[in-house]
């Protein structure tokens, strides 16, 4: 399967990117990254870099063209490329604060919370303060961090439809005080009082979000104190 182009990650730069993939590079990644953010922005090299480059690691890794190696590598310095960039737009805690709250979070039994990170890099960029708490996370945690930050809504991706169904009652308790967003391949909840699924395209999903957290998504009281 060759690599999904677009207008930025052009098959040059992807060229370049799988170069600095297959040879553990981590200078000529940063470097990609870096030219990209800088000259296109933040939503850019999430959504027309990161994420096309990220998925093809995956199918090589599938195909047995990449190993975990190459895989485990260019995971986590994409991890630290938004960690570092998370960290430049808010350097202090009273910056912080002065940010609307969001919770990014996996559910119990999702090992795949990359996806958070990222997403995570343009809520930043919108002017708000996530949290991440990453994978395999307890639905107790996730609503304890939703009330320790009084976040205005929560976020959460997952890889399996039944991560999700298995949690309906859990979901549509935190959806009836905080907006509630699924994201990722398992998103699969439309049903669900004051939860709504994000679609595929990043930016449209981080306008949505960071669009609608001035007031609930529902009127608690329409929402029904069942699942």
């Amino acid at each position: 399967m060759d690599l999904q182009t677009n207008d930025i990650l052009t098959a040059e730069v992807g060229r370049r990117i799988f170069d600095a993939v297959l040879t553990l590079d981590e200078d000529a990644l940063r470097a990609e990254f870096a030219r990209a953010r800088g000259e296109h922005g933040v939503d850019a090299l999430v959504a027309d870099v990161l994420v096309p480059a990220l998925h093809h690691v995956g199918v090589m890794w599938s195909a047995g063209e990449l190993s975990v190696m190459h895989e485990h590598h260019a995971s986590n310095i994409v991890r630290s490329v938004v960690s570092e960039f998370r960290g430049e737009a808010v350097r202090t805690e009273s910056e912080r604060d002065a940010r609307p709250r969001v919770v990014l979070t996996c559910p119990p039994g999702e090992l795949h919370d990359l996806p958070n990170h990222l997403f995570s890099a343009m809520l930043v960029e919108r002017g708000w303060a996530p949290l991440v708490l990453g994978a395999n996370t307890p639905w107790a945690a996730t609503s304890a961090a939703v009330r320790a930050t009084s976040a205005r809504a929560c976020v959460i991706s997952g890889m399996k439809a039944t991560s999700f169904a298995a949690r309906r009652s859990e979901l549509t308790v935190m959806a009836r005080s905080t907006p509630v967003y699924v994201a990722g391949p398992g998103a699969t909840l439309a049903g669900v009082p004051g939860v709504v699924a994000l679609g595929d395209d990043w930016r449209e999903a981080a306008d949505v979000v960071t669009g609608r957290l001035a007031a609930p998504l529902v009127d608690p009281a329409q929402v029904p104190r069942s699942a």
